[in-house]
């Protein structure tokens, strides 16, 4: 299955390296923290987790790379939740429903009021009709820069405590 990066869409998918939506080829220490980049199914993200988004930007993806935060990285997972049951309401209702939450939990996630923190934003993976129809209902929050740089180290308020 696949995922809307940012509620966008585009014609093509993006798979890293082979890896399907459920794969994992990273390489994780005793406490899941990712310590040595490889493709990461964007169904088998982990709070904390620091990835690359896709270099040809697509908007449909399967898997990113996965990388250790100490490594320079486009964003990083904040929190995952599931939408409400129900029939697909579209696109854009979906990643209105994503944002709102991303938004809401991004003050406990970051330990940083969202409107105090001007260097950061969100963006979100949210689910294709395709997925939806199959019972995907997942959503992944990322911390972002909003210059879209690329950054070390980690934005999560416990992991910095």
């Amino acid at each position: 299955m696949r995922r809307i990066i940012g509620g966008a869409i585009a014609a093509g998918v993006a798979v890293f390296a082979g890896v399907g939506a459920m794969g994992d080829d990273t390489t994780r220490d005793d406490s899941g923290d990712i310590v040595e980049s490889g493709g990461l199914g964007v169904y088998s993200f982990q709070i904390g987790d620091c990835i690359q988004f896709p270099v040809n930007d697509e908007q449909l993806v399967e898997s990113v790379e996965g990388v250790p935060c100490s490594e320079p990285h486009d964003a990083q997972v904040y929190v995952e939740f599931d939408l409400e049951p129900g029939d697909f309401p579209g696109d854009d209702a979906i990643f209105e429903a994503a944002a709102a939450r991303c938004y809401a939990e991004f003050d406990a996630a970051i330990g940083i009021p969202y409107d105090a923190t001007p260097d950061l934003d969100f963006t979100v993976f949210t689910p294709v009709e395709e997925g939806w129809e199959a019972g995907d209902r997942e959503v992944t929050c990322f911390v972002v820069r909003t210059d879209y740089a690329k950054w070390t180290g980690t934005a999560l308020a416990a992991d910095r405590g």
